[in-house]
């Protein structure tokens, strides 16, 4: 039996150039406008996907995002700066963002 590998963690990260290609194929990409927003929320707040698509408005004061410990990966209270974009890409949507 081999001895279980330890579990590597990823350090990758997106360049700038790939992160401006990202969000402009968003613009044609055939989806729906608020998945696009999601992906987009994403890549400026660099949160993880289930945190972004979980997103409540009850969770937005100012601004500042809080997300509950109960809902983070990690198990930890998150409490994230949301730029003019983040807060653009958010609108005024009540209850569940996306």
């Amino acid at each position: 039996m081999k001895k279980p590998t330890r579990q590597e963690y990823k350090d990758r990260i997106l360049t700038d150039k790939e992160i401006v290609t990202v969000w402009r194929g968003l613009e044609t990409a055939g989806m729906t406008e608020e998945m696009k927003r999601a992906l987009k929320l994403i890549l400026v707040t660099a949160q993880r996907p289930g945190e972004v698509i979980g997103m409540h408005s009850n969770e937005i004061a100012g601004d500042w995002w809080t997300i509950p410990a109960d809902r983070a990966k990690n198990g930890k209270t998150q409490r994230i700066y949301l730029t003019p974009t983040a807060k653009w890409l958010i609108g005024d949507k009540q209850g569940y963002i996306f």
